[in-house]
């Protein structure tokens, strides 16, 4: 009698994430505790780091990233003997601190005034 081949039986989802934050890949295979198997970062192996750690937990594959950064952002995939899965890792620069207070109503106030009976006017400038 033969051996079943493994399967995958959940997919790869793609994955967004933001710059500095952490994010996992996971993908689960009908047989428990298998090892041999390989993760791909558009189509070379991935490189495990302090910071990108694999794990095999039961049927579970996971491909975890501590402190995502924008060379992160690829295609991804998990490939074990004949069959393969893949998923896409968006990663999303931080942004720059958002206007606040005074600054917002000092622009506010520096481009617009109120008018008269005919309502806001543009402030002249220079």
């Amino acid at each position: 009698m033969t051996e079943e081949p493994v399967k995958i039986t959940l997919e790869m989802k793609n994955v967004e994430g933001f710059e500095n934050e952490s994010a996992t890949l996971t993908c689960d295979l009908s047989k428990s505790g298998r090892t041999d198997g390989q993760w791909l970062f558009n189509g070379q192996p991935v490189t495990v780091s302090e910071r990108v750690q694999l794990r095999v937990d039961g049927h579970h594959q996971t491909l975890e990233f501590a402190e995502l950064t924008i060379a992160d952002a690829g295609q991804y995939s998990y490939r074990i003997e004949n069959v393969s899965t893949s998923a896409t890792l968006t990663v999303r620069g931080t942004t720059s601190e958002p206007l606040h207070g005074n600054l917002c109503a000092s622009l506010s106030i520096g481009l617009f005034a109120l008018g008269d009976k005919n309502g806001i006017r543009p402030v002249k400038t220079g």
